[in-house]
């Protein structure tokens, strides 16, 4: 019998035989991440430090166990089918429908909650198994009817729900500098070309949005042949075919580019995203393809909402950071992007709340004000255009269990008193479905009058009791993300606490990688700086982020990747 981790963990323990596995990459997928939560965190916990008491929810949160946005499809103040467009405009997602991840108490409880979904319109996904330590004994992904919601959140050993996000692509419009020369001189590549190291024998993933002409720009440049992993465009379906993949975006492309232009003779294995309007990601369902294929380095050069603390860690067992953990587990080299957040996050490791009246009600909310200043802002004014833009906040607390208790408002105007556009205000009361975050989304249509400046206050629903810090972030990066003065908008970006989700992970197998621009003179002078929007860290527990940094916009037309 072979003894390599994959051979090991496939005849080892299943699901009951009531849940219809029909999805073997589901399958391995959860025994490989019971492998993982098996080797991280083997020795066992006390049942009391892993089971918070419950008290009674507050009246404010009347859907426990779902999270903030799953709340606000609920209470109407979200469209289902905008939710289901996840990241593109309202309406375009399947009528209805949503993509959830769904949190067991024990694993033998997913049988009963698959029975469930096929019993009512769900279509289930990928399934999780947890281990030794875990908050949650299971996990699934499904697509579920919007109207399921109530009912999902009341099944028994269902513990908690919350709406799948899909990644976002870390690039930015090319900007007009044009950089002929290519990567590899740019990079110093040429000098360990020239003494043999090229990348020959090595295999490189590529987990990415889209790879809009591959053919015509990387293929030529490659020595061995690339194996693909591809969704069909609307579908689930995944095919081997390039042309499945080449499309939504050349973002992966770029990212090839870069790649063979400092390692000619790597073997390339290349996997896209599902659409958004049929599934939240496939990066983990890639992750598992890559390792069945001995891939060596992935790259994913994209970012997701936040799933945990910012320490590396997350309850979630379908979080980011733990299909980085699965990986690193097999030997594969996890390189993600820092991030693009640097100008759309604020943080504060003393958050001063001040009573004033927000929704019509006083509340006690944070004051946005920079050092030094006099004047409070409680609101950091955020200049939205037309789409589809998500905000969140988190502060410090247990993952589940926190007590202490936030709300995050999108009001109308640039002061706290206009009418509220969308809350976020699941209650945090020491449950076992209470994180020390909320979420929002807003949906503008493009109409003069939604397009504009809306203010984001957060506010403290136990002034008694203010967190030790509390971090925001523009997820879609909009155009103002401070505080609107003199027809300008006035930054609050600190600099720091910036780096994404899963490029904050913990791991040592994982690289975070900043962006440093470059730029050469027609005199021949170069000059290197910190792209303005390359997230910074350090990260919420203290470690130093990025891990390196690279050289960006070397590509011809002098795009970012």
């Amino acid at each position: 019998m072979s003894s390599s981790p994959l051979a090991r963990l496939l005849p080892g323990e299943a699901l009951p035989r009531r849940v219809p596995i029909r999805w073997a990459a589901a399958l391995l997928l959860a025994l490989l991440a019971f492998f993982v939560a098996w080797l991280l965190l083997a020795a066992p916990v006390d049942a009391d430090e892993t089971d918070p008491v419950q008290p009674p929810h507050l009246a404010k949160d009347p859907y426990p166990g779902l999270g903030p946005l799953l709340t606000q499809i609920a209470k109407g103040d979200l469209a289902a089918d905008a939710a289901a467009a996840l990241g593109g405009e309202p309406g375009t997602g399947p009528p209805g429908l949503i993509d959830v991840s769904i949190y067991t108490d024990t694993a033998e409880r997913l049988a009963d909650v698959v029975a469930f979904l096929e019993a009512n319109g769900g279509e289930p996904g990928t399934l999780f198994v947890g281990g030794p330590g875990d908050v949650f004994g299971g996990a699934i992904t499904a697509v579920i009817p919007a109207t399921l919601l109530t009912a999902l959140a009341n099944q028994e050993g269902v513990v908690y729900a919350r709406l799948r996000i899909p990644p976002k692509v870390e690039q930015l419009d090319p900007p007009t500098i044009l950089y002929p020369n290519g990567p590899a001189d740019r990079m110093g590549a040429t000098a360990w070309h020239n003494d043999g190291y090229t990348g020959s024998g090595v295999k490189v993933g590529i987990i990415d949005q889209g790879f809009m002409g591959f053919t015509e720009v990387v293929r030529p440049l490659l020595s061995t042949p690339p194996r693909f992993r591809c969704y069909e465009p609307g579908k689930e379906t995944v095919t081997t075919h390039v042309s499945d993949c080449e499309r939504r975006t050349d973002h992966g492309t770029r990212v090839a580019e870069y790649l063979v232009g400092v390692a000619p003779d790597v073997s390339l294995y290349i996997a896209n995203f599902s659409d958004p309007a049929v599934s939240a990601d496939g990066t983990q369902e890639a992750t598992v393809w890559m390792i069945q294929n001995g891939v060596q380095v992935i790259n994913y050069s994209a970012g997701r909402t936040w799933e945990g603390p910012g320490d590396g860690t997350s309850p979630f067992l379908d979080a980011r950071v733990r299909t980085v953990d699965m990986a690193a587990a097999f030997g594969i080299t996890w390189v993600n992007s820092a991030g693009n957040s640097n100008l759309q996050s604020w943080y504060s490791g003393s958050p001063t709340f001040t009573q004033v009246t927000v929704d019509g009600e006083l509340k006690h909310a944070i004051d946005f004000k920079n050092p030094g200043e006099t004047q409070p802002d409680y609101c950091l004014d955020v200049q939205i255009p037309s789409g589809s833009w998500i905000f969140e906040v988190r502060w410090d607390g247990s993952w589940p269990g926190a007590d202490k208790d936030l709300d995050l408002y999108l009001i109308e105007g640039t002061g706290t008193g206009g009418p509220k556009v969308v809350i976020s205000e699941d209650s945090q009361t020491g449950a076992n479905d209470s994180y020390p975050h909320e979420k929002l989304r807003a949906d503008i249509d493009g109409t003069p009058n939604r397009v504009g400046t809306y203010c984001l206050a957060v506010v403290n629903n136990n002034p008694d009791d203010p967190p030790e810090w509390v971090q925001l972030q523009d997820f879609y990066e909009v155009t103002c993300f401070g505080v609107w003065k003199n027809g300008a908008c006035d930054t609050r970006y600190q600099g720091h606490r910036s780096i994404g989700n899963p490029a904050e992970t913990a791991n040592p197998g994982a690289l975070a990688v900043g962006a440093i621009g470059y730029h050469q003179f027609s005199e021949g002078d170069i000059i290197a700086f910190v792209e303005g929007f390359s997230s910074r860290g350090p990260v919420n527990d203290g470690r130093v982020k990025p891990d390196l940094s690279g050289i960006d916009r070397l590509q011809p037309d002098g795009s970012y990747s």
